[in-house]
């Protein structure tokens, strides 16, 4: 019977099996007694990316985008909820799926992901810096101006993985990009003042004239650092060579 719950609860269950016979069988079955989507289909799925075996994960994610449309808000928040697993293969699993159930450019899939740009864990960050990559529309202001917040955060590793992010959905010479990246270079924190030098190079075109000043201008900073930073990053805009 279609959206029959126990139905649907036994039949997901079978993508746990050691067969992939029966794995097939389930998630073929799965779309004809579910509703595209059907919260409690979504959510009897969805936590078979928790299992072990990799096989049982990619099972699961192919019927969880059988029956979920994409965009599905109830999807989208179900498998972002293992976006930050302390398994990375789950978390590396949850990632794929979440690609293929959030509409590009979808506000909601940004503000669930972008986030986690802060996770402690490494293998978070880097997972989230790659679905930003895939959901975030290449150029988009509001996402670039969001992310390059993150450059401004205390912790190193942090600030990194909002780079990658930058530069992936901005792109060498976006404007909004360096603009922005600019605008974090009055912080207190010498290190954010240097990491935002750092990054300009990746941002801006050689030869751009508001890097070109803003690099200049902090070639006078008092801290060691940041000014040696200001020079590399003058250096390389003026004349594409680093120093």
């Amino acid at each position: 019977e279609n959206g029959n719950h126990d139905a649907i609860t036994a039949t997901a269950r079978c993508l746990a099996d050691g067969s992939g016979i029966v794995r097939e069988l389930a998630s073929r079955v799965l779309l004809h007694i579910a509703s595209k989507g059907d919260k409690h289909a979504i959510s009897s799925v969805v936590r078979h990316l928790e299992h072990h075996d990799p096989n049982v994960k990619k099972a699961s994610m192919e019927a969880l985008c059988g029956i979920a449309d994409v965009g599905d808000m109830h999807a989208v928040t179900a498998v972002a909820a293992f976006l930050d697993n302390p398994n990375l293969e789950v978390v590396k699993a949850a990632s794929e799926t979440f690609v293929r159930v959030a509409a590009g450019g979808s506000e909601l899939a940004f503000s669930t992901v972008v986030n986690r740009l802060e996770h402690p864990r490494e293998g978070v960050r880097d997972a989230a810096v790659a679905v930003l990559r895939q959901i975030v529309h290449r150029g988009d202001r509001h996402a670039v101006n969001v992310v390059t917040r993150f450059l401004a955060n205390e912790d190193e590793h942090v600030r990194e993985s909002a780079l990658e992010a930058l530069c992936s959905i901005a792109g060498q010479g976006n404007p909004d990009a360096v603009s922005a990246v600019i605008s974090q270079m009055g912080n207190s924190l010498p290190q954010v003042r240097i990491g935002c030098l750092e990054a300009l190079p990746r941002i801006a075109c050689t030869r751009d004239k508001q890097a070109v000043c803003a690099a200049f201008a902090c070639m006078e900073d008092p801290h060691a650092g940041v000014s040696w930073a200001a020079l590399e990053a003058f250096c390389w805009l003026t004349t594409g060579v680093c120093l």
